[in-house]
């Protein structure tokens, strides 16, 4: 990650992978910042998978949340300080995803619904 051009009149964050199949399906990604990590995803072996990682909608979400905890965060730090407005966690439970397991339409872009 680092400082890219500005956007409007703000300063944007650029974000560079690189992705590598490996077992047919699955995938290992990897963050080229200063601080290299990576991350794999696979799919279960009744979808032709190794069932090695989680699968790639699982990843979508558990960024998701990881946004928006770090946002929760940012908010209570930054925008919305006082002593008494400290927390410890934050938990979003029991949130579920539901995709049509055929994919997308041809006339439809939406194929995930989420739920918290």
């Amino acid at each position: 990650q680092h400082i890219s051009p500005r956007l409007g009149n703000h300063l944007a964050m650029r974000y560079r992978l690189v992705a590598t199949s490996f077992g047919g399906v699955g995938c290992t990604s990897t963050i080229r910042g200063a601080v290299r990590h990576t991350l794999q995803t696979d799919l279960p072996t009744q979808m032709g998978g190794g069932d090695s990682a989680a699968q790639p909608i699982e990843a979508l979400l558990a960024s998701l949340l990881g946004c928006k905890v770090a946002t929760a965060h940012y908010v209570a730090r930054h925008l919305w300080a006082r002593p008494h407005n400290r927390f410890e966690s934050i938990e979003f439970a029991d949130v579920e995803a539901v995709r049509d397991p055929r994919g997308a339409p041809p006339d439809r872009h939406t194929v995930l619904s989420l739920s918290a």
